[in-house]
């Protein structure tokens, strides 16, 4: 009889502590992330730039953050279906699906690569014409009226996903030149430096201006409280802190800065 009281007692325990955990849980906000856009986002460890920054502002929300990793056409359809709550990587006023876009939260900063042993005088879009060019999806969408036009007059042009097919291309003499944003193309060094050779000199062309991007959510809600936790006061050592982390041992010298211009 005694050992009945004593699993009622634990039953009724562990129900109510089911209900207390459930009680107490965060709502969940799903979150489409780029696949394998290292060092911004990584769906093998849930980790990098972009996505610790978001991760940071929905926890602030009051959100547990549930990412989705997908390819960048992939989310757009995601967003319309409901499978997630929003999207990263949209262009400042370019909502890609009539959604609620938030107020600037990244910038990257997009360069032209060439190998340095090609000798190719970059110094504007226009030297893109006759060039094989190969871009990051949906470039020809998120660069501007100037790029589209540029890349009409290239040779050759395509967008390639995943990003570190770039690299192959471009190391592998396949491609003049690769746009794409710098730190990504150098992370990628380490995944492709078994096929080809990743030592080969580099030209940096700065031909782009910084770009930055917005989230897209489909409800108001979400996306007015994103930005209230937006706060420069409460996020800049943190975008600090992930460039040295994430940046730093990429490339020596200054670290491109992934914060938005508005904060400054």
């Amino acid at each position: 009889m005694q050992m009945k009281s004593l699993l009622f007692k634990l039953a009724l325990f562990l129900i109510s502590w089911g209900i207390c955990t459930h009680l107490l849980a965060k709502p969940i906000l799903k979150i489409a992330f780029s696949d394998n856009k290292a060092p911004y986002s990584n769906s093998t460890c849930q980790c990098g730039v972009e996505f610790e920054i978001v991760q940071t502002i929905v926890k602030n929300m009051g959100y547990e953050l549930e990412p989705h990793f997908a390819p960048n056409k992939r989310m757009l359809l995601m967003l319309k279906s409901g499978e997630v709550d929003g999207i990263i990587g949209v262009i400042e006023n370019k909502p890609r699906d009539n959604g609620f876009t938030t107020k600037p939260y990244i910038r990257f900063q997009n360069v032209a690569l060439t190998l340095q042993d090609r000798h190719l005088p970059i110094e504007s879009l226009k030297d893109l014409k006759g060039l094989k060019v190969a871009a990051f999806q949906n470039a020809s969408l998120n660069l501007g009226y100037e790029y589209a036009y540029a890349i009409s007059t290239a040779s050759e042009y395509e967008e390639v996903s995943p990003q570190l097919l770039q690299n192959k291309l471009l190391y592998g003499g396949r491609t003049d030149a690769v746009i794409a944003d710098l730190y990504i193309f150098l992370a990628s060094n380490q995944l492709v430096k078994e096929q080809v050779n990743t030592m080969q000199k580099l030209d940096l062309h700065y031909v782009f201006p910084a770009t930055e991007y917005v989230l897209e959510f489909h409800n108001k809600q979400f996306r007015d409280a994103f930005n209230q936790q937006l706060q420069p006061k409460n996020l800049k050592k943190i975008y600090q802190k992930l460039a040295d982390k994430y940046f730093q041992p990429l490339m020596s010298g200054a670290v491109f800065l992934p914060m938005p211009s508005w904060m400054n």
